[in-house]
């Protein structure tokens, strides 16, 4: 997702995925400097992300929501 993250945003930016899966296009844009909505309509698809976020990045554990 980077190549399509820093062609259709610039830092600042917020990026959505509205198919968040496991969070890989968010963790992306964290890195590039955007900002991150994502939406799931499956609860273990968001479940699975949120625990990855928190494991990666713990300040962020309080946006989650």
């Amino acid at each position: 997702p980077e190549t399509g993250i820093k062609c259709g945003s610039k830092p600042g930016d917020i990026v959505m995925d509205c198919f968040l899966g496991s969070g890989t296009s968010g963790f992306v844009a964290l890195r590039l400097g955007r900002r991150f909505i994502g939406i799931d309509l499956l609860p273990a698809n968001m479940k699975i992300c949120e625990r990855r976020f928190i494991r990666a990045i713990p300040s962020l554990a309080w946006e989650l929501y």
